[in-house]
């Protein structure tokens, strides 16, 4: 593999990876990707975009779709926006096309009567899945919120009543890789 030519610059990168090139890296990660993706829904705060593509490249994720965000303040991704698949989607009619690729959407939203806890959800490890998060205000917008196969909601204790974005996309990719390993080393 071809190392990077600069020693001294920071990378946020485990030491296998250390002084390898951007493209040696992705090259490597291709075949240790997990079956997830997510997509980030007309999210208004870059630094939720940014902290979400950090999680992400952190669990090991496919995809990253962005939906209503064409650019995005990459700081917060503390530069591992360079290991991950970025899409982007301007447009509504370009949704439906990307959800079909994937044999499970899932939805984070809580849907009193319908979302089910993050604790009690199960994941099919076999299929491509798709994780859906919404604007920080107003959630999945409905139209997505109908095309779902499944929501999930992650349960709250405290006086807020919900997360941050970032937070839910990491509690969530949390409990995919968590389930994923559990299931393949049982106790």
């Amino acid at each position: 593999m071809q190392t990077i030519a600069d020693f001294d610059k920071p990378r946020n990168v485990i030491d296998q990876y250390k002084w390898l090139t951007d493209e040696a890296i992705l090259k490597d990660l291709e075949t240790k990707r997990h079956k997830f993706s997510i997509l980030l829904c007309n999210l208004k705060h870059d630094v939720n975009i940014g902290n979400a593509v950090r999680t992400h490249a952190g669990f090991l994720g496919q995809d990253i779709i962005l939906f209503g965000h064409r650019r995005f303040n990459r700081v917060p991704s503390v530069g591992t926006y360079a290991y991950s698949i970025i899409k982007h989607l301007k447009f509504v009619e370009e949704i439906e096309p990307v959800l079909a690729e994937y044999d499970e959407v899932i939805g984070c939203d809580l849907v009193p009567g319908v979302s089910e806890s993050v604790w009690e959800t199960r994941f099919d490890y076999d299929k491509t899945t798709l994780l859906c998060f919404g604007h920080e205000e107003d959630g999945l917008p409905e139209s997505l919120v109908k095309r779902c196969h499944r929501l999930v909601h992650i349960p709250m204790f405290g006086v807020t009543k919900s997360f941050n974005v970032a937070v839910s996309a990491a509690i969530m990719m949390n409990e995919y890789v968590r389930g994923k390993y559990i299931a393949e080393n049982p106790v």
